[in-house]
């Protein structure tokens, strides 16, 4: 089992979408001194201080696919562990059953599902999620990307799904890291959805006539896909994502590209640059000024400098696993920046901490990693 925190795949700082975010499992019972179980609810209204609370009435575990919605005042509207939909009552939401038949827990697949706001149809949202599938011998593997529309003026402002598990790629692809950024007109958004172990690209335009895939693009050199994460840069410049490989013969690898938020192109990529053995464990972040990308591997958090004259040269160790344990080891996981700057690091195995990287604006050591400073 494995603790995380909610993965909100863009930042619209001026408004409050990535307000609130939730982890944990659900249930259980209390006892004077610790929660044995229950959801962390993270609050983030108020920038400077974080409200962190426990909600045991909240019957949804969160693995690794976490969805979580505000509305542009901040306030919660729904959330999803890649299985279903529950609405701000914390009731599953009307049509918002079986988005995964394979799992019944939850998702198991790191950035599986992402929710954008409609463009220029305020009171929808397009809810992607990818399918994946057991297969003998080989795993999960991820068969097709689809959409679900929410509309927020249903059941009284609850909401419900008014379409569902929608068809956009069928095809083997990458391992969940769905992602969005703005485009250049404010207005629409892009996606990057990698086919498995290639270097062809989907390129997936949302506007307000809808979601459409524009194109295919094939660059670079092949990449090995696996679990991992994937971001944008907050100024949309760049596009980065980690691949654990999973095996003991092949490394771990970082891939970074130039994007153009006007095209949706990719360009100029640095694949394949090596993080050393497989670690089970990683993800990926950037600092709010769009300059340092953190890539966290298990045992180590590193720095990238993506204004750097030479990217890769730049990569610096701001973290090093301290070998604390309560009760297993508190190592580096999934990554996220945080409305209030900060970026917190989930931690791969079931503790009650959340590592935090203070100031990530900074390079090297001066971006402050604290390990297992945040109690929940």
């Amino acid at each position: 089992t494995i603790s995380f925190f909610c993965l909100f795949q863009f930042f619209l700082f001026s408004q409050q979408y990535d307000n609130t975010w939730l982890m944990g499992y659900a249930g259980g019972s209390q006892t004077p001194n610790d929660t044995i179980f229950g959801i962390s609810v993270f609050d983030f209204t108020n920038k400077c201080k974080l409200q962190i609370s426990n909600n045991q009435e909240i019957e949804m575990n969160f693995e690794d696919t976490h969805i979580c919605m505000s509305d542009k005042e901040g306030n919660l509207l729904f959330y999803s562990n890649g299985i279903f939909l529950n609405n701000a009552s914390h009731n599953q939401m009307e049509n918002g059953d079986n988005i995964n038949v394979w799992e019944t827990f939850g998702q198991d697949v790191p950035q599986g599902a992402l929710v954008l706001p409609y463009p220029d149809n305020p009171d929808k949202y397009i809810f992607f999620h990818e399918v994946d599938t057991g297969v003998d011998g080989i795993g999960i593997a991820i068969t097709a990307l689809e959409y679900s529309i929410i509309d927020m003026t249903s059941n009284n402002g609850l909401g419900a799904v008014i379409l569902k598990k929608e068809p956009l790629i069928v095809d083997t692809l990458d391992y969940g890291k769905l992602t969005a950024v703005k485009h250049a007109n404010g207005r629409d958004w892009w996606m990057v959805v990698q086919e498995l172990n290639s270097n062809n690209y989907y390129r997936i335009l949302v506007s307000p006539e809808g979601v459409e895939v524009v194109g295919n693009q094939t660059i670079g050199e092949e990449v090995e896909t696996g679990f991992g994460g994937a971001v944008f840069s907050p100024d949309g410049n760049f596009y980065a994502k980690v691949d654990l490989v999973g095996g003991a013969w092949l490394p771990d690898f970082l891939n970074i590209y130039e994007f153009d938020r006007c095209t949706g192109l990719i360009s100029n990529p640095l694949n394949n640059i090596n993080l050393g053995a497989w670690a089970g464990a990683g993800g990926v972040a950037v600092s709010h000024n769009s300059r340092f990308l953190y890539v966290s591997h298990f045992n180590n958090i590193y720095q990238f400098d993506l204004w750097a004259s030479d990217i890769i040269a730049s990569q610096t160790t701001v973290a090093e696993y301290d070998g604390f344990e309560e009760p297993f080891p508190t190592r580096f996981y999934q990554m996220q920046l945080a409305p209030n700057g900060k970026i917190y690091v989930s931690i791969p195995s079931s503790v009650w901490y959340l590592h935090e990287i203070h100031n990530p604006n900074k390079q090297g050591l001066a971006c402050n990693v604290t390990q297992h400073s945040l109690r929940l």
